[in-house]
């Protein structure tokens, strides 16, 4: 091996040694910044984003479940909360007086983000570093622009994805062509297609499915409909828009739809 390729051997080992020096120190300065706040997130209860020009995103918490309260009514998602309550230990790399804070477009902000009783407030973003204004506590103080693309985007973001409630007990399921029921702890199908395990797994994939997205229902083709009746005597309705390069389930009642991987539309039905 000559000289030449053992130098850039030793080049390559100072590079990587130095970037995780850098890395380290990065990560431990980091680590020494404040919090935006003291606030405990698992104290929080109610959260509403004031949007200018756009509707009002309220959301409120009963029993450790959140729900989405406005503009539609239904069970919220569980990362997307966790992602908006974070704000309360991001870090703050820089506080500012108050002086002048129409040059962070603070006087009349985009997003007003309230939790419980207190407010965050977006304003612009440094073109630096891109890290974004945020007015809390009669201070301003620049952080990591995670959130505030979130807060913009339509109230469908933040429904959950799983498509029946957490502990159903579901005890048939009505497709358009046949219909599985639980007769005396056994499954049975109305058709002689499947036997009792195929039948299993096809219910345990809907009592666990998970959509890749929601979105607002638009209504298509309508290919059908699947019926899912609970013990409870519940029952919620599905309407097969679309089965193909995703499976797409509208829920008319709420006005939401879920997209599927392709797979599903196999392992569902």
């Amino acid at each position: 091996m000559n000289k030449r390729i053992w130098i850039n051997i030793f080049l390559f080992v100072v590079v990587i040694l130095l970037s995780i020096i850098i890395l380290s120190e990065k990560d431990k300065i980091e680590e020494e910044l404040p919090s935006l706040s003291t606030i405990d997130p698992n104290n929080i209860s109610k959260i509403e984003v004031l949007r200018k020009n756009l509707e009002t995103l309220s959301f409120s918490k009963n029993e450790d479940e959140w729900k989405i309260d406005s503009p539609l009514q239904f069970q919220a998602n569980s990362a997307r909360i966790k992602s908006i309550l974070n704000i309360l230990t991001t870090k703050s790399y820089k506080t500012l007086n108050l002086n002048d804070i129409s040059q962070f477009d603070l006087r009349s902000p985009r997003v007003i983000l309230k939790l419980d009783k207190d407010n965050f407030s977006f304003g612009t973003t440094n073109p630096i570093d891109q890290k974004r204004y945020i007015l809390f506590n009669e201070t301003v103080h620049l952080i990591d622009d995670y959130l505030f693309p979130q807060l913009m985007v339509n109230a469908f973001f933040f429904v959950d994805t799983k498509l029946l409630p957490k502990n159903i007990d579901i005890s048939s399921i009505e497709f358009p062509d046949n219909k599985f029921q639980k007769d005396n702890d056994k499954w049975v199908s109305s058709t002689n297609k499947y036997n009792e395990e195929e039948i299993i797994k096809i219910v345990s994939k809907w009592d666990k499915a998970i959509a890749v997205s929601v979105s607002e229902y638009k209504k298509g083709e309508d290919e059908g409909m699947v019926s899912v009746q609970a013990l409870s005597g519940e029952k919620i309705n599905f309407i097969i828009v679309k089965t193909g390069p995703y499976l797409i389930l509208g829920r008319e009642d709420i006005g939401i739809q879920y997209t599927l991987g392709g797979d599903d539309a196999i392992q569902m039905f």
